[in-house]
Formats: C-alpha cells, sequence, structure tokens
C-alpha cells in the first residue's frame, strides 16, 4: 500500500510518519504540506524544526536532508491512502473529498517543547505501526 502523509508545513508530523513508514514497511511513501512557505528546502537547515529533528534522532531517524514538499492533487494518483494531519481548516476541500483521504488528529508540533513532541513522536510512530501492519 502506497501512503502519501499529509501535514501544514512539511516539516514535523508527515516527515516523522513518513519515516517510519519506511521503518515498518517496505512500500513507497512521501509526505507533503498543505501551506510549504519554501518549495525543497531542506529541513535540517530550519530554526523551527531543531526539536523534530532531535527527537527522531534519539530514535535513530535523521530527517535533516529531508526536504519540504507541496501537496498538489496530481499526487493523489501515486498512492492507494493519505494520511492527514493538517489541521482541518488547513486540509483543501479536494483532499477531504477523495475516498483514499484519512484524517488522524495530531496536534502540530511547532514550537512544542520537547517532553510532550517525545509524546507526539511516539503517537504517530504506534499510528504508523499499525498501519503498515494493515
Amino acid at each position: 500500500m502506497k501512503v502519501l502523509f499529509v501535514c501544514s508545513g512539511n516539516i514535523g508530523r508527515s516527515q516523522m510518519a513518513m519515516e517510519y513508514f519506511k521503518r515498518f514497511s517496505q512500500d513507497p511513501t512521501a509526505s507533503a504540506g498543505t501551506r510549504v512557505t519554501v518549495e525543497n528546502e531542506a529541513i535540517g537547515g530550519r530554526e523551527d524544526a531543531q526539536n523534530v529533528l532531535q527527537v527522531m534522532q534519539e530514535d535513530g531517524i535523521d530527517l535533516a536532508a529531508n526536504r519540504r514538499t507541496t501537496l498538489t492533487p496530481e499526487m493523489l494518483e501515486d498512492f492507494d491512502k493519505v494520511v492527514v494531519m493538517a489541521e482541518p481548516d488547513r486540509t483543501p476541500e479536494w483532499l477531504r473529498k477523495s475516498p483514499k483521504f484519512e484524517y488522524w488528529e495530531v496536534p502540530n508540533v511547532n514550537g512544542m517543547p520537547l517532553p510532550q513532541l517525545r509524546t507526539v513522536r511516539d503517537s504517530i510512530k504506534a499510528k504508523v505501526q499499525r498501519l503498515a501492519q494493515q
């Protein structure tokens, strides 16, 4: 099952989920954001990504070289499922109407303190592990 993970900025939640899916599945995966400000920007150079980088590094995953991607309607064609963690007001209607759409309520991690971010990371990891076993 090919899975696309989506959040708002493609800096935290969707990047974490994509990397965990790579860990737990051999199926293709990608991530994208509904509100990416700088296309193809490396996450490692962003100040607001440092906590995400740290908590993922603690679990053996280096996200620094990952690049940000803007979600487009055409991207849906390449995936069997699209897991969205972006806030509902940041999720385009065309995406919500897709039969491939699945919503996971995961808080935005931007500016989140490390202890809380670790809890969110572990929640995403568990959700992705269950998805990969389907």
